[in-house]
């Protein structure tokens, strides 16, 4: 731009654009710290529901122990070591605990041998068969009750699923510890109650060194489910609520960390998801498995970047106000001042070829800025070329006077 009116404009619209650029890096920024906050926020609500639900049915199981264990004839019939008068008296109260608190398991644990299940009473009729009991437990839980000699709960991987169990030494009214008894349930609707509580999604994978791959199998096939065991390489998807299971792509299983970890947001069927992971950590605190959630915060995204349009918005008014602004400023205050000191040299032009010198006299600017104080200087610069050229001009007459006389 060669005048100065357009240099001015476009070094205020330049100034307008760096800002407008300034305030979109500061927004993005914000931008993505409000949505890693959302991520994060969203994984401490599930991994705090995850943990309530459990602790919530540890406490189930936790009073069911309790009164169960006051029993004088399931006492009695376990220091007798009468598995058949034990599995009389508990399999009708476990049939009543499966339907009312959805327990799934009832375990009895020998005293003497570390870890041997004396009695598997949930599996009815067959629990007296002689390959349904003296196995070894690799039960964490009752690794911990025998040690503390108190009552000990978790999540634990058996041989085909994941499922809470609460063990609790079984104490007779002399004081003396006759065993162990536990309870469990296995861990199948969780993601779905919280998935109700929290409108998020989520899918558990489960680590698959801990589980037992024909069993899982036929886990999969008592549930009418395709055995996907060869899904991925360490774990093993046990539960999902996602009606897509395309963006479990995200998820870089082999990555999988015994920590909250956000994974960023991914675009969904236009729909845009934050997305993170937690760890199920068993009785000693480590990682059995890993909850995937997935949160639609697609309202919050529309919302930031419609602040950042408008902001643009914002900047693009204000660059075009400013630019009319300095244009009738400029035209006011400057401009139109110069064009009349350049009207004014013309007319001196004139009046000078025409020997009009009081012509070339100016009455002092009213203002004191800085076009004022030039418009002065050149108001006593055409006074004084006047009073020369008037002087000049008389020096003339008085000449050419004289010689007329001679």
């Amino acid at each position: 731009m060669n005048t100065i009116r357009g240099r001015v404009v476009a070094a205020a619209l330049l100034a307008v654009v760096a800002g407008a650029l300034v305030a979109l890096a500061i927004t993005n920024r914000i931008y993505d710290q409000v949505l890693d906050s959302a991520i994060s926020d969203t994984l401490v609500s599930a991994e705090s529901s995850f943990e309530g639900l459990r602790n919530a049915r540890v406490a189930v199981m936790h009073a069911l122990l309790d009164a169960t264990m006051k029993s004088e004839s399931i006492q009695e019939a376990f220091e007798d070591q009468d598995r058949e008068e034990l599995q009389r008296i508990s399999f009708p109260l476990f049939e009543s605990y499966r339907e009312t608190f959805g327990v799934t398991r009832w375990y009895y644990y020998d005293l003497q041998d570390d870890g041997c299940i004396f009695l598997r009473v949930y599996r009815g009729g067959e629990a007296l068969d002689e390959d349904a009991y003296g196995d070894t437990s690799g039960s964490q839980a009752l690794v911990r009750a025998r040690e503390t000699g108190e009552v000990s709960s978790g999540f634990e991987i058996g041989r085909h699923a994941l499922s809470i169990r609460v063990i609790a030494p079984l104490v007779a009214d002399d004081g003396q510890t006759l065993g162990y008894m536990g309870l469990g349930e296995r861990v199948e609707d969780y993601l779905s109650v919280i998935a109700d509580q929290t409108g998020d999604d989520y899918a558990m994978f489960l680590e698959k060194s801990l589980i037992e791959h024909e069993g899982w199998t036929a886990l999969r096939e008592q549930q009418g489910l395709p055995d996907n065991w060869d899904e991925y390489a360490d774990v093993v998807l046990a539960e999902s609520t996602l009606a897509d299971d395309s963006v479990l792509e995200v998820i870089d299983t082999d990555a999988l960390a015994a920590e909250r970890t956000s994974l960023g947001t991914i675009m969904n069927g236009g729909r845009s998801l934050a997305v993170g992971t937690f760890p199920v950590l068993d009785v000693t605190g480590e990682a059995v498995g890993y909850v995937a959630v997935y949160r639609d915060v697609s309202e919050l995204r529309a919302t930031l970047r419609a602040a950042q349009i408008s902001l643009v918005l914002t900047f693009i008014g204000v660059g075009l106000l400013l630019a009319i602004v300095l244009t009738l400023v400029l035209e006011r205050v400057v401009f139109r001042r110069i064009a009349g000191m350049t009207s004014d040299l013309e007319s001196m032009s004139l009046a000078v070829a025409a020997g009009e010198w009081d012509a070339l006299e100016r009455t002092a600017p009213s203002s004191e800025d800085e076009i004022g104080r030039f418009e002065q200087f050149f108001g006593s610069f055409l006074g004084l070329v006047a009073a020369a050229l008037r002087s000049s001009s008389r020096r003339n007459d008085e000449g050419d006077a004289a010689s007329d006389d001679r």
